[in-house]
């Protein structure tokens, strides 16, 4: 490894343990090794002592996963110590260890830029740690699936001013963490990317409503809503603010939106910035879809996802007329049912088109879907094509 020209290494689940992390740390000073993945490695006491001693001895390491290796809180002094004493070392994943609230301290207090700690089962919470951060290194923080605590969403806001991204999906938040969480976030100046996915019945139309209201005095350009069931209500409230926010990026995935929630979004895409639209399986038929297509050339979408929404033949038909007019590079259409004539209209379009990915997954367009789109394909930007299940 010394004089391999490697610098990406991953060994994530091999049963490494502690004598070979030993070794493997001896030769990474001398090694052009940048990223090292020891997920699921069983990596931890003595072997996390020497990636850490091998770490401020690197001038190349920079990103460190340790994911899944029962690391505790004496590991992560050792690693929080060696992260303060090299300046190259600024990724670190340590999702779904067992540490506790001295090692998330620990951690969130280093030079490091961005941080995973998601699937980390503090007693009280993590809210109340992050409460006292005031870390100007670090960015980024992702706490998917982590307890906050009781108290966790309205002390969360004291460590939101430095961070550029932070994602809290699949957490306990309600509508009383939105409503603290929409009380600091104008004044999150930093904040880039908020990803609050993965609540189900825990945030509803009341907490789009409520992140609605402020999203316009935020700098938030991607954010994550999926899996949220705001239905028809919370669309329609995300809806009106849009045209007054920055964001580029929205995922609205399992949703449960239906047409009425994609015809108030249609209404408003014009007047925004968005680029980046996921609308995957949220009980959208041809009726949606024909309010999409209606607005799509007006809009700067680039990316669109309509997965799982069954527009069938006719809401494809509608899409196929208006490809021509936008500006979309990549278009997911898996499970739609738009079958071999709305995969033929679909066809017809392509060459005139812009995109460059596309994905029909499982929409039985048979041999004369098929057919079409071989004829068509030579005349194409296609890069990426998916007909699996067919």
């Amino acid at each position: 490894m010394p004089h391999s020209r490697i610098t990406d290494l991953n060994l994530a689940r091999n049963p490494i343990k502690r004598d070979s992390a030993i070794v493997l740390a001896a030769a990474l000073p001398r090694s052009r090794i940048a990223r090292l993945d020891l997920a699921y490695t069983n990596t931890q006491g003595k072997g996390v002592e020497a990636l850490a001693q091998a770490a401020t001895s690197s001038t190349t390491l920079t990103a460190l996963n340790l994911a899944y290796n029962s690391i505790c809180d004496a590991d992560c002094f050792v690693l929080a110590d060696a992260i303060r004493r090299t300046s190259n070392l600024k990724i670190l994943n340590l999702k779904g260890n067992k540490i506790g609230k001295a090692g998330c301290s620990a951690l969130l207090n280093t030079p490091l830029r961005i941080l995973d700690l998601s699937y980390i089962q503090v007693d009280e919470g993590v809210g109340p740690i992050l409460a006292t951060l005031d870390n100007p290194h670090l960015t980024s923080l992702k706490l998917t699936k982590t307890l906050m605590g009781n108290a966790g969403w309205r002390l969360l806001a004291g460590g939101l001013k430095n961070l550029k991204s932070l994602d809290l999906s699949y957490t306990n938040l309600n509508l009383e963490g939105v409503l603290h969480l929409t009380h600091h976030l104008p004044g999150a100046k930093l904040l880039r990317t908020l990803a609050l996915g993965g609540h189900d019945d825990g945030f509803g139309f009341r907490c789009a409503e409520a992140l609605a209201s402020v999203l316009p005095h935020t700098r938030i350009t991607n954010l994550d809503l999926g899996r949220n069931k705001i239905g028809e209500t919370g669309c329609s409230a995300l809806a009106v603010a849009l045209p007054n926010t920055r964001i580029t990026s929205l995922n609205l995935a399992k949703n449960n939106i239906h047409n009425t929630g994609c015809s108030a979004l249609a209404a408003a895409l014009p007047n925004s910035s968005i680029t980046d639209l996921n609308l995957y399986s949220n009980l959208t038929n041809s009726i949606g879809c024909l309010a999409l297509a209606d607005v799509l050339p007006s809009t700067l979408i680039k990316t669109l996802d309509m997965y799982g929404n069954f527009i069938s033949a006719p809401g494809c038909f509608t899409l196929a007329s208006v490809l021509s007019n936008t500006q979309i590079t990549t278009l997911d259409l898996g499970e739609t049912g738009i079958f071999e004539d709305g995969c033929s209209a679909l066809a017809e379009a392509l060459p005139n088109s812009c995109i460059t990915s596309l994905n029909l997954y499982c929409n039985f367009i048979r041999a004369r879907g098929v057919t079409a789109l071989a004829g068509a394909l030579l005349n194409t930007h296609i890069t990426t094509l998916n007909l699996w299940d067919n």
